[in-house]
């Protein structure tokens, strides 16, 4: 595979990795004084007032509190409330990680993807998805399933990466489902089907997932795997058109083109009154 080529598919696959920067809302807060200094931090990254953040995580973090060690990766890896460092950041999620914490086992695996802070080590990279993924964390169940996609550090397997993208898809990850809806569109991995392939659309969509919402919309302006739904196929395509997806926003003015004023706002008011599902 030539640099270049290798070098985009590595960014795309860890920008499409779920790349996260915050922990879960800690909702029981007066536990141990421990658990009321991390809620504290994340009252105070909530606010943006990341120094604040930075106080309370990191005497945690330096007694091995391994959300914290997260936490406080994030904030060197994005550059908050101290100076942008991906070294620091890499090696917070690595103590984390070893620590068993599923959320720093995929930040690092991330970031020994692409080499950010680390050196590059697709071993590595198996080693903490897989244990993530074990975990029951979606999005490194799908970072698995594109990596066995583009057999980027591992043999090209696309009913692996099925598999994969169907287990994340089953938890609800949007992106995932898209893909999902992708590989039964094209019977890449496993038997093609239109209407699976809808089904699957439909769910990341329904989350405000653009590149679904797109997708769906050609689904409705085909008739494929639906019934044929002009204005249906309009509101997906305003939806995201509106997030800025350009192939949506091509294919808004062409649907927009064949329909009556009437259907357009219809499309239109279903667009202005939709609201996204919860994962």
């Amino acid at each position: 595979m030539e640099t270049k080529g290798r070098r985009n598919m590595e960014n795309s696959i860890r920008a499409a990795s779920g790349f996260i920067a915050a922990a879960a809302i800690v909702l029981t807060v007066w536990v141990s004084p421990a658990l009321a200094d991390f809620e504290s931090g994340w009252q105070a990254y909530q606010r943006g007032d990341f120094a604040g953040a930075l106080k309370e995580w990191q005497p945690l973090a330096q007694s091995n509190d391994a959300r914290a060690q997260y936490n406080l990766g994030i904030l060197y890896d994005q550059g908050k409330g101290v100076d942008a460092d991906r070294k620091q950041a890499a090696a917070l999620w690595q103590k984390a990680a070893l620590a068993g914490y599923a959320p720093a086992q995929h930040n690092l695996a991330s970031n020994l993807i692409s080499g950010d802070g680390v050196e590059q080590d697709y071993e590595a990279v198996l080693k903490w998805l897989n244990k993530a993924s074990d975990s029951g964390l979606a999005r490194s169940s799908y970072t698995l399933g594109k990596m066995y996609h583009y057999g980027l550090g591992v043999p090209k397997d696309v009913e692996r990466a099925f598999a994969l993208f169907l287990k994340a898809g089953e938890q609800g990850y949007d992106r995932a489902q898209y893909n999902l809806g992708k590989t039964y569109r094209d019977g890449d991995g496993t038997e093609k089907n239109l209407v699976e392939a809808v089904k699957w659309y439909r769910k990341a969509a329904e989350q405000g997932y653009a590149k679904a919402q797109s997708s769906l919309g050609v689904r409705y302006a085909r008739g494929e795997g639906v019934a044929k739904d002009e204005v249906q196929a309009l509101m997906w395509t305003i939806l995201a058109a509106n997030q800025g997806l350009k192939r949506a926003v091509d294919d808004r003015a062409y649907l927009a083109k064949g329909l009556s004023p009437e259907n357009v706002a219809q499309a239109e008011k279903l667009a202005a009154n939709w609201k996204p599902t919860a994962r």
